[in-house]
């Protein structure tokens, strides 16, 4: 058992394959009444070295158009958002989920604010492919920060509808092009996790990554270690592409894990999920 320990206790090493990003007062007069009317009470007297204060009236709470200037056709849209870039210097990329019909759970249309401007009225609502219960949403690209790069990023949302309880579901396909100073890199995620703010659903994209592993031990000298890239937000790294020979290639992320005493368990690339 010490043995196994302290070879699963050895060091996990992945080489480096992303770019280096930085990731009145009125005049006093006398009283006058309207004709007929009697004149105004005078105010109480204020005492010496008190001030005369008055409550302002409150405003009233200014209401929040969550569709943000779209009328949708469903008076339940789903409202997502996608909070794009690193660090402090983020955008947030709202897109809404409408239906041609009336009501249901067939969102068969797409409205995303493709320029940024935090306003859907300027925006057309695209139609899906697919069927009702699994519709394929055509893909939007905006451009914004990454760090101190400007990136496109493109989005490819599926949305599922659940047939035994008519749970709704989206699960988002993202695309980030950049250009570092090496040259273009291409990254596609998978899925994502969210969360709901207010009755908008929201996701994180473009943080940093970690990788994840499973270690297995076949018997007691061999084992069986798989490995996951993914976001903070639990997105799945699917495929790399970096500058390489004028064009773009494949890149794979490299693993290698040793033992304490040095000896090399793995050494291998990574295949993505």
């Amino acid at each position: 058992m010490k043995k196994t320990l302290a070879v699963i206790a050895g060091y996990l090493l992945l080489i480096g394959f992303l770019p280096a990003c930085q990731v009145g007062d009125g005049e006093t007069g006398s009283l006058r009444s309207p004709e007929g009317q009697p004149p105004a009470a005078p105010s109480a007297p204020v005492a010496k070295g008190q001030q005369e204060t008055q409550t302002p009236a409150e405003e009233a709470p200014k209401s929040v158009d969550q569709n943000l200037g779209y009328a949708p056709n469903n008076p339940n849209p789903k409202r997502i958002v996608m909070r794009l870039g690193r660090g402090e210097d983020t955008k947030d990329f709202a897109l809404i989920l409408d239906s041609s019909k009336k009501s249901g759970t067939d969102y068969d249309l797409l409205v995303a604010d493709t320029d940024l401007d935090g306003s859907l009225a300027d925006e057309t609502a695209v139609k899906a492919d697919g069927e009702p219960d699994r519709r394929r949403h055509q893909r939007v690209t905006v451009t914004a920060p990454f760090g101190d790069l400007d990136a496109e990023y493109a989005f490819g949302l599926h949305t599922y509808v659940r047939g035994e309880t008519g749970e709704f579901s989206v699960w988002p396909i993202t695309y980030i092009n950049l250009t570092a100073n090496d040259g273009k890199w291409s990254y596609m995620f998978l899925g994502g996790a969210s969360s709901d703010d207010a009755g908008v659903q929201r996701f994180d994209v473009g943080g940093p990554l970690s990788l994840e592993t499973v270690v297995k031990l076949k018997d007691r000298e061999t084992f069986d270690i798989a490995a996951t890239i993914k976001s903070a937000s639990d997105q799945t790294i699917r495929l790399i592409n970096g500058p390489g020979g004028g064009a773009q290639t494949r890149v794979r992320p490299h693993l290698v894990v040793r033992a304490p005493s040095g000896k090399t368990i793995e050494d291998k690339d990574l295949d993505y999920g």
